[in-house]
C-alpha cells in the first residue's frame, strides 16, 4: 500500500512539475506567446527586438540596394493573382532615426527600420494582420488604412471606439480583406502629425485572376510588363509638430505653412545653396536620382501628402489612367499631363513608351498644385523632374543633358483634370450580383 502511495505521489509531482515548466515557458519564453508582445523590460530597455513573423507575404517591394539612385518600387503581382485567398501574418516594430530623405536631416519615423514603411501587397479575401509594437518613447501610435473596405467587419476610430497604441505596447489590426476589394491604397498614423514625419506606406491589393490556374500575365489590351509604385509626397525639414505650432502662432499670417520639398518613393534632392538663412541646417547634396521603367507599365501613384496637390507630367512616355481610389475603374483617357492629385489620393495608370524617335530621353515631372500654398517658400524648389533609364540614354548622359524645359501652363501639353474622370458605369445585372439589396 505504501509503495502505491509512493509512485502516486511520484506521479502527481512528475505531471506538476511539467505542468509548471510549461506555463513558464509560455509566459517566459515570446515564441510560445500566441499574442507575440514583448517582454516589458525589453521594450523599456529600449532594445529593438527581432522582428521574426511574416507569414505568406512573400519578398517586400523596396528600391533596390545595389543601385542607390534609382528609385523603382517593383510590386510582385505575381505571387498573389494566381493564389487561393490566405492568412497574412505581418509584424512592425516603430521606433524613429535620424535619416536624409533628400539631403537634409531629420528625425522620421520608421517601421522595422524602414522609411517610408514597408509595402503591403495582398489580393482580395486575404485575411491580413499586423501586430504592431510601440517603441517610441513617450509617444501614442495608431495605423488607418484609409480607402480599404473591410469584410463583415468596421475600422475602429480613434478616440471614440478606441485608444492609441501606448508607448512599450503593442497591438494587432486584425483586417479581411473583401472579395469585391482591390486596388491601390495606403496606411499612415493618425496620431498627432506623425504622419508628417513619415510614419506611412502603401498597401496594394492585387485582382486575383478568376481562373487560378489561367497564365499569370495580365488582359492582352494592358500587356503590362511591370507593376510598380509612385508614392509621392510633400516634405517638411522642421517636426511637424513645430510647423503646427507655427501655424497656429501665426506666423504664416493664417496661411497653411508651405513644404520645404518633394520626396518620391522616400528620396528627394533638396538644394543646399537654397538654405542661406538656416545655416546649423544639416544638409548633403544629393545626386538627382533616376526611375527605371520598362516600355509599359502599371504605376500605382499614391499622394501621401500632408498639404499639397500634385500634377505628373511626362516626356518620351504616355499616361492612361486606369482606376482611381483603390480600384475605382475609369473610362480611359490618355494624356502627357495630369493633375490635380491631392493628399490621400490614389491613381493606377498605364505609362507606356512612346514610339517616336523624337524622345531619346525620357522624363517624369512633378510640380506641386499652388493651391494650397499661399505663403511663398524661397527654398522650395515645387517642380521637380526624374529621368527614366531607358535602353538608348543611360542615366549618366540624360543628367549631363538635362531635363526638357518645365511645363508653365501656356503649351500646348495635352492635360487630363482628373476632377473631370468619369467612373465606368455598371450594368444593372452586374449590381445585382455583388448587392444584398436594390433600391429602384
Amino acid at each position: 500500500m505504501e509503495k502505491e502511495k509512493s509512485k502516486k505521489w511520484r506521479t502527481c509531482l512528475s505531471a506538476a512539475a511539467i505542468t509548471a515548466a510549461a506555463v513558464l515557458l509560455f509566459f517566459l519564453y515570446p515564441k510560445f506567446d500566441s499574442a507575440r508582445t514583448w517582454a516589458t523590460d525589453v521594450l523599456y530597455a529600449g532594445a529593438e527586438p527581432e522582428i521574426t513573423i511574416e507569414t505568406g507575404h512573400g519578398p517586400l517591394a523596396r528600391p533596390d540596394a545595389q543601385a542607390p539612385d534609382d528609385l523603382s518600387v517593383r510590386l510582385h503581382p505575381d505571387r498573389h493573382i494566381r493564389r487561393a485567398a490566405q492568412a497574412i501574418e505581418l509584424e512592425w516594430n516603430v521606433t524613429n532615426d535620424w535619416r536624409w530623405p533628400d539631403g537634409v536631416a531629420k528625425e522620421v519615423y520608421l517601421i522595422n527600420g524602414e522609411f517610408p514603411g514597408p509595402t503591403i501587397e495582398v489580393r482580395s479575401g486575404d485575411e491580413l494582420s499586423v501586430t504592431v509594437h510601440n517603441q517610441l518613447e513617450g509617444e501614442e501610435i495608431w495605423i488607418h488604412w484609409h480607402g480599404l473596405r473591410f469584410e463583415n467587419q468596421a475600422e475602429e476610430v480613434l478616440g471614440l471606439t478606441r485608444c492609441a497604441i501606448a508607448a512599450n505596447a503593442s497591438y494587432t489590426y486584425r483586417l479581411q480583406v473583401s472579395p469585391e476589394v482591390h486596388g491601390t491604397f495606403w496606411y499612415y498614423s493618425q496620431a498627432e502629425m506623425q504622419r508628417g514625419d513619415g510614419l506611412f506606406g502603401t498597401l496594394v491589393v492585387h485582382e486575383p485572376r478568376k481562373d487560378l490556374d489561367e497564365d499569370s500575365r495580365p488582359p492582352p489590351d494592358l500587356n503590362i510588363q511591370e507593376d510598380q509604385l509612385l508614392l509621392i509626397n510633400d516634405w517638411y525639414h522642421q517636426p511637424s509638430s513645430d510647423v503646427l505650432a507655427a501655424y497656429r502662432d501665426g506666423e504664416f499670417f493664417d496661411a497653411a505653412p508651405p513644404p520645404d520639398s518633394i520626396l518620391l518613393n522616400g528620396r528627394g534632392y533638396f538644394d543646399c545653396s537654397k538654405a542661406y538663412d538656416e545655416p546649423s541646417m544639416d544638409c548633403k547634396p544629393m545626386d538627382m536620382p533616376h526611375l527605371t521603367f520598362p516600355d509599359r507599365a502599371r504605376l500605382r501613384i499614391v499622394n501621401a501628402g500632408s498639404l499639397v496637390g500634385l500634377t505628373i507630367s511626362t516626356v518620351g512616355y504616355s499616361m492612361t489612367v486606369l482606376a482611381v481610389d483603390g480600384g475605382t475603374l475609369v473610362e480611359r483617357a490618355t494624356f502627357e499631363k495630369l493633375g490635380v492629385l491631392y493628399p490621400g489620393q490614389r491613381m493606377d495608370i498605364l505609362f507606356e513608351r512612346r514610339g517616336d524617335d523624337q524622345y531619346d530621353s525620357a522624363w517624369i515631372t512633378i510640380a506641386l498644385d499652388r493651391e494650397t500654398m499661399q505663403y511663398p517658400n524661397l527654398v522650395l524648389t515645387d517642380t521637380q523632374q526624374f529621368h527614366i533609364a531607358t535602353s538608348r540614354v543611360t542615366n549618366k548622359d540624360a543628367l549631363e543633358r538635362g531635363g526638357p524645359e518645365i511645363d508653365s501652363g501656356k503649351t500646348n501639353n495635352p492635360f487630363l483634370d482628373l476632377s473631370n474622370v468619369k467612373a465606368m458605369v455598371a450594368s444593372t445585372s452586374e449590381l445585382g450580383k455583388k448587392a444584398d439589396n436594390l433600391v429602384a
